[in-house]
């Protein structure tokens, strides 16, 4: 299977387009949706996604594809006046999970912060998401903090 990781942006009317009706595909599960954002509420509303999520351009966001077909997303911001990088919205599809790809996304982000000089990666994953909590225990990420009863924060120092 050959995967390709790029680039795509929110404010791209032909990635809008395309990030949509992926994204409204794969959210038609209430139970998916509130694992990858607990603040959106079912059902999934596009544009609620993109104004509470990706207003600020400095937002990165790729998708993993095969075929020209999406499989997968992620996104990363870099914390101004920080070395830290933090990822959020890593999504595979449920067809091409175990497959290893959550892991290519993540490495790829940790490319990308160690060429901004960043030192420190973190992410905020729902206590009960336990496929995204042993995906960043195998990666080095460590828990740090539950902000609340139903989210837990990961680090990793970069090298």
């Amino acid at each position: 299977m050959d995967i390709k990781i790029e680039n795509v942006s929110y404010q791209n009317k032909k990635n809008a387009r395309i990030l949509e009706a992926v994204l409204a595909s794969w959210f038609k599960n209430p139970k998916e949706l509130n694992l990858v954002d607990p603040t959106i509420s079912y059902p999934f509303r596009y544009n609620k996604w993109v104004t509470l999520n990706y207003l600020d351009p400095d937002i990165r966001t790729v998708v993993m594809k095969t075929n020209k077909w999406v499989i997968g997303i992620g996104s990363m911001h870099t914390i101004p006046n920080t070395k830290t990088v933090e990822i959020f919205h890593i999504y595979i599809d449920a067809e091409y999970r175990r497959q290893k790809l959550g892991k290519q996304i993540l490495h790829y982000f940790e490319s990308l912060a160690l060429k901004e000089s960043a030192e420190l990666m973190v992410t905020r994953i729902m206590l009960k998401n336990t496929a995204a909590k042993a995906l960043l225990n195998s990666e080095g990420y460590i828990e740090k903090e539950k902000p609340n009863r139903k989210i837990v924060l990961f680090q990793k120092k970069l090298n």
